[in-house]
């Protein structure tokens, strides 16, 4: 898709692709987090029998979890057999060091962390060096969290319910963004299946619903991807990443009208951020296909880390993830026919299982049928321009106002609701 800053019907549609495929996918059970000493629920730095008969009741939901045992996993309130394993690990050789309080991205693996590669500066002109602190990193930074998650800031201010960081933490080579060791989990996706009446896609199925002037086509999904997850911090947050390689949707057939080829694609963008402060998406950069000139204050860096098309965070904990609704909207400039800049809101809370991404694709359509199109063996090169969209498991909406030339006239918004992964 063209990087363009309005919300075309075409961005619209592919808002809609984007933000439904996270809603309809499976589960996934990552292991617990060391942030403690996992079982010893008297904090006295061992694990007895009862205590794992303890956690082992916790599991089975006969006894509450936090109360009964501070230490049990902070996220689920089912915990998950890896985490008895760690449990009984703990109880057999003891409890891990505690060395102290860490720093996830300083490059030294202390306290309670499991690994520590560091980071890479994000933002500014020193964009994709390796760093150990921000103070190492010069000019703007990116919203790490928040309302704004992948905007360009220049201070914690221009992030609301989030922070301005410049030497990133990325996860996908065995060490997550918190300093976990990750896990690849296989993900496919549940193939779309149309309703009866061919106007949308059954809830649980993958696919996109396209909203055009007279039509409204369903269009399925089927294919595979891993998720590369690290375990849970001590706040229940636990971070993902997504490969591209890793990711394979197959051709879709777009009723009679022709083909679509939907692809991952590992972004880099000038200084590595995903949007600019006005909410249009920072210039693409480097990927064979697009051919950017990033100025000197904005070198091209990827943006989720070497290799990865997306990254986002799964709210395990008690209280589960913050700012999970989305509603996208976009002046399309009316009479005046100037579009005006794509407004992200994000709200609300979700439960535990809950999770949001950005994640970078490229889409590309054909008229008529190629059975060459679309194939695993076919070259990127020259498919279509790269879109970076927030995926949510809460409600993404998104709509258009003032379109077709004509003040007042709106189109949406269109909605579609996600279900919260399985802790």
């Amino acid at each position: 898709m063209a990087q363009r800053s309005h919300c075309s019907r075409q961005s619209l549609r592919f808002t809609l692709v984007t933000l439904g495929v996270l809603a309809l996918l499976g589960t996934v059970t990552p292991s617990a987090s060391r942030g403690v000493c996992l079982g010893d629920c008297n904090a006295d730095r061992r694990v007895t029998i009862n205590e794992i008969i303890t956690i082992v009741n916790i599991a089975l939901g006969t006894i509450p979890c936090c109360e009964t045992c501070p230490a049990a996993d902070p996220s689920p309130m089912i915990v998950p057999i890896t985490y008895i394993t760690d449990v009984i690990r703990n109880a057999l050789f003891g409890c891990p060091p505690d060395n102290g309080p860490s720093v996830c991205g300083d490059g030294q693996v202390s306290g309670v962390e499991e690994c520590d590669d560091g980071g890479t500066c994000i933002g500014g002109s020193n964009a994709g060096t390796a760093c150990t602190a921000d103070a190492q990193c010069s000019g703007n930074g990116v919203c790490d969290d928040g309302s704004k998650l992948g905007y360009v800031c220049t201070a914690d201010n221009d992030c609301p319910s989030g922070r301005c960081v410049r030497c990133k933490t990325f996860g996908g080579d065995g060490c997550a963004a918190n300093c976990t060791h990750e896990t690849e989990i296989d993900f496919p996706l549940v193939s779309g299946v149309a309703t009866g009446d061919a106007v949308d896609l059954i809830h649980g199925t993958s696919g996109a619903v396209i909203h055009g002037d007279v039509l409204t086509i369903p269009v399925p999904f089927a294919g595979e991807e891993k998720l590369t997850v690290g375990r849970p911090g001590a706040d229940g947050r636990v971070p993902f990443v997504v490969k591209a390689v890793s990711v394979h949707i197959a051709k879709v057939e777009v009723s009679t009208l022709g083909e679509a080829c939907v692809r991952a694609v590992a972004l880099q963008t000038c200084g590595g951020t995903v949007f600019e402060a006005d909410g249009s998406e920072s210039p693409s950069c480097g990927l064979g296909f697009i051919e950017t000139n990033c100025p000197s204050d904005k070198p091209c860096t990827s943006t989720f880390g070497p290799g990865n098309s997306a990254s986002g965070v799964l709210g395990c904990g008690p209280v589960g993830l913050g700012d999970v609704d989305l509603h996208v909207t976009q002046d399309a400039g009316g009479h005046a026919g100037n579009p005006g800049p794509i407004l992200r809101e994000v709200s609300g809370a979700g439960p535990a299982g809950s999770a949001r991404l950005l994640n970078s694709v490229s889409i590309t359509s054909r008229v008529g049928v190629d059975p060459d199109f679309c194939t695993r063996e076919e070259p990127l090169i020259p498919f279509g321009q790269v879109s970076t969209t927030m995926l949510t498991t809460g409600t993404a909406c998104c709509q258009l106002q003032n379109i077709d030339g004509k003040d007042g006239l709106s189109t949406g918004p269109f909605c579609v609701t996600g279900t919260p992964f399985n802790c």
